[in-house]
């Protein structure tokens, strides 16, 4: 049991860091770029494994179910009577390994909620760090008169003007 709590220590501390880590200043936008594919991975590897953890307690529960609708049955038999569908149902609903493993499954699937919500997240922060890069880029562009350098070579800046004047007459 220590050993349990152990892991669910350092798995925790594992997302703490993954959330802290989403939060960046402007004055860290290089670091945070240079940081978001390996956080991103992690994030993605995490939720796998929460996957196959939710996986594995599925299979636990038909496991739990089957051992106590089995039990069930050779219960019946033993005593020399029939036994219903129902029954069987009814009993394994009241198993108590069955009712640790549907908890060990939902608390599974909310895991793996939440791991796939941090994926999520950091896929938004992705698309978050391009546009502040894109903004960084165009407002040094505009500030150094690149753009519109660009823009009277190519004439675009006369083509713009033209047409102004054509549609606000």
């Amino acid at each position: 049991m220590a050993k349990k709590n152990k892991k669910n220590k350092s798995e925790k501390s594992r997302v703490e860091v993954l959330i802290d880590a989403l939060e960046y200043t402007h004055e860290g936008l290089a670091d945070a770029m240079l940081q978001q594919p390996q956080l991103f991975l992690q994030a993605g590897e995490y939720h796998v494994e929460k996957m196959g953890a939710r996986a594995s307690a599925e299979a636990e529960l038909k496991d739990d179910e089957a051992v106590a609708a089995q039990r069930c049955r050779e219960e019946a038999d033993d005593a020399g009577r029939k036994v219903t569908v129902q029954a069987v149902n009814e009993y394994v609903d009241s198993d108590d390994d069955v009712r640790r493993s549907r908890k060990a499954v939902l608390l599974a699937k909310e895991e793996e909620l939440y791991a796939k919500y941090l994926v999520d997240s950091y896929a938004q922060r992705s698309s978050m760090l391009r546009a502040r890069v894109q903004l960084v880029g165009a407002e040094a562009a505009k500030g150094s008169g690149f753009v519109q350098e660009a823009l009277n070579r190519l004439g675009l800046d006369r083509l713009r003007d033209e047409v102004q004047e054509k549609f606000s007459e």
